[in-house]
């Protein structure tokens, strides 16, 4: 099973005419690796099935998927443009991994998906703990949906202390999941799926309804917390309506913008950041009160030249950095760098998982705010 990597990028550039003759001349450049028992066919848009009857072993497979990857490593022309093009390959072998075509074809598709997870222009062999990791994605989008229809979820608030005067200064709102079979379901199993499912829009929504009940509940009872930070999927902000549910919450609850901050991560913004249309969306999230923070910071890979054009107010240090910030001397040179370059830019800095006195007091002693 075949997909090549980037055939989105020609089509939206050059239009399908020019698509559809690039995919004539990836065609001909596999045909020309293929041997002759094998047949090749396109399945839809940029996907591809090679079936190779007569197997000596599957080594034979992954030298077949080795050729093809190497096939399509060359530039391809058409008319005068070149074009390089990757692949991602799955193999699934008869009968080893399925009994019927249709699971054969299956299979390999999935073995596909986890080259495409695991960087592109890779093969991989099926397995079935890859077929046990696609149940349960299936199982576990099923279950969050009804998790959102029966109100399993949970909002918990996590403080922010000021380290100069010691006062709280915000929360940050952390979504959890309260299975009623199988207890507390960690962040890191359920929000990928929730993204890969389209649910995380939905799944963002209630946060943020329940984060401005919670203010609003605050705020009648006399309890002073000036805001609170919510993470945001890229999903949520890419979309096109994505500000205006959030301005209607606050509305409703009668909670000022200002009292929300925007937490993306810096993976997510920094891939995204080099288009237009990202950056009006993140300058009208600003415009309209509300503080935008950059997750995780120090994890990705980030431009210097685009974070000073991204409208941000906060760059949280991540976590594992945090951990052993007093004992490990590249955590502590991490974290120090992070804080000398947000007071440079003037951003502030929040560091996520303060747990021990120690860590504070390095914290406070570098300028962490």
């Amino acid at each position: 099973y075949l997909d090549l990597d980037r055939f989105k990028n020609v089509n939206d550039a050059l239009g399908q005419r020019w698509g559809d003759r690039f995919l004539v001349a990836v065609v001909e450049r596999l045909r020309g690796v293929l041997p002759a028992p094998a047949v090749l066919g396109r399945l839809e848009s940029d996907e591809f099935l090679v079936l190779l009857p007569g197997l000596a072993s599957p080594a034979d497979a992954v030298a077949l998927a080795d050729l093809l990857l190497g096939a399509l490593d060359r530039p391809l022309q058409v008319e005068d443009y070149d074009f390089v093009i990757g692949a991602s390959i799955g193999i699934a072998l008869h009968p080893e991994h399925a009994a019927s075509l249709e699971d054969l074809v299956r299979n390999a598709g999935i073995a596909m998906n986890a080259a495409k997870a695991g960087g592109r222009h890779r093969y991989e062999v099926f397995s079935g703990r890859m077929a046990d990791e696609v149940t349960e994605r299936v199982s576990m989008e099923s279950r969050i949906r009804a998790g959102l229809s029966r109100g399993e979820f949970r909002v918990h608030y996590q403080p922010k202390i000021d380290l100069g005067t010691g006062e709280l200064i915000g929360a940050e709102a952390l979504v959890r999941w309260e299975h009623p079979e199988d207890g507390w379901i960690s962040p890191g199993r359920f929000i990928p799926v929730a993204e890969s499912a389209g649910l995380i829009a939905e799944l963002g929504a209630w946060v943020i309804e329940q984060v401005a009940t919670q203010i609003a509940r605050w705020d009648a009872m006399g309890v002073v917390v000036p805001h609170v930070a919510v993470n945001v999927a890229g999903a949520q902000v890419w979309r096109g309506d994505f500000l205006e549910p959030i301005q209607d919450t606050l509305r409703r609850h009668g909670v000022a913008p200002a009292r929300i901050e925007v937490e993306i991560t810096e993976t997510v913004i920094m891939r995204e950041s080099g288009r237009d249309e990202t950056v009006r969306r993140l300058i009208a999230l600003r415009d309209h009160g509300l503080t935008l923070a950059i997750d995780d910071f120090g994890t990705g890979y980030s431009s210097l030249s685009r974070l000073k054009q991204l409208p941000v107010g906060v760059l949280k240090i991540d976590q594992s950095f945090v951990r052993d910030i007093v004992i490990d001397a590249n955590d502590a040179a991490i974290a120090r760098a992070i804080i000398a370059m947000a007071r440079t830019l003037g951003l502030a800095t929040v560091a996520e998982g303060v747990e021990t006195r120690e860590q504070l007091a390095w914290l406070r002693n570098e300028g962490c705010d």
